[in-house]
């Protein structure tokens, strides 16, 4: 039976198989019944790129997580099928481990259990902390991971694979997107959504244009915006370093060997934080997007193939 290590974040979702990896925009637009959609025969449901692309039209957009839970059941059931489709993997057939929150309770990985076996049909599905796949991922069973996400930073100490402390934080990079906003409407006088302006810093984007009163049309590019994105994270990242050194100060001795850095908000935060913690040597796995999903995966085949070893 095919293996996923599944990870749905806010801003993106990551699934690596045994046919390969993904990663698309965690997000579904829901078109409106128009005269001219029916006409055109138009979809109404738009997932990742599609819905990216779509931002300009009238609908719903949503997002099926917020700071590590989530928040729209139907969405996250259509994102992890556009995953399972994307991969080519038949969801009854699919064995999955999908990552969560740092420390979800009993009641929260029994709900999504059991909505992804009855409502997405997984063959079969365990539910761990997403940030575990990055430690899994670099091939340590004890470390920190310090994990930089859209809507959330998650803290996590491990030893032995066995999660000994935990924390959150809203400082994350929407912190980021929210203070370039503000800024993009000030200085440069153009009003992007917050969508755009995350496809402008990832890159998805090279330029976006508005019209303005005063400047006719205005044209924002990803380099500028990412110069700008750099600029804000210095002053979130200063916060985000004094709530990191308050866990790292009581982590284990076996942990604080192996300190990591990653998710996708960790390519705003990464340079300050280096700076600001010049104590802490962080480790950054290769490739910060798909750590997770890829150590989910690792985890997957060791969990369905011998499930009597399962780590707690």
């Amino acid at each position: 039976m095919p293996i996923m290590g599944l990870d749905v974040g806010t801003a993106y979702c990551k699934a690596y198989g045994d046919t390969g990896r993904v990663v698309f925009p965690s997000m579904v637009l829901m078109r409106r019944k128009t005269v001219w959609n029916c006409i055109k025969r138009r979809p109404l449901t738009l997932v990742g790129e599609a819905a990216e692309r779509a931002l300009a039209e009238k609908g719903r957009l949503l997002r099926p997580v917020r700071e590590g839970r989530v928040v729209h059941e139907d969405t996250y059931q259509t994102v992890v099928l556009e995953a399972l489709y994307r991969l080519g993997l038949p969801p009854e057939q699919t064995r999955a481990v999908v990552g969560t929150l740092c420390r979800p309770t009993e009641e929260e990985m029994g709900k999504l259990e059991k909505m992804l076996k009855e409502k997405v049909k997984l063959g079969d599905v365990q539910v761990y902390p997403a940030s575990l796949g990055a430690l899994l991922t670099m091939g340590f069973d004890s470390g920190v991971v310090v994990d930089i996400g859209e809507g959330t930073t998650g803290y996590l100490a491990v030893e032995d694979r066995e999660v000994v402390d935990f924390a959150t934080t809203a400082i994350a990079a929407d912190s980021v997107l929210d203070a370039l906003h503000d800024l993009v409407l000030t200085e440069l006088e153009a009003d992007l959504k917050k969508e755009e302006i995350r496809m402008l810093i990832t890159g998805s984007k090279k330029t976006i244009s508005r019209y303005t009163a005063t400047l006719g049309v205005k044209t924002v590019t990803s380099e500028k915006i990412k110069e700008m994105a750099q600029r804000e994270a210095i002053f979130f990242a200063e916060e985000l370093a004094e709530w990191m050194r308050t866990y790292l100060a009581s982590a284990p001795t076996a942990a604080l060997e192996n300190p990591i850095l990653t998710g996708g908000g960790s390519l705003i935060y990464r340079e300050a934080l280096t700076s600001l913690i010049p104590e802490v040597s962080f480790k950054v796995p290769e490739d910060v997007i798909y750590a997770n999903a890829e150590g989910l995966f690792k985890l997957a085949k060791e969990t369905f193939a011998a499930p009597t070893s399962l780590p707690q």
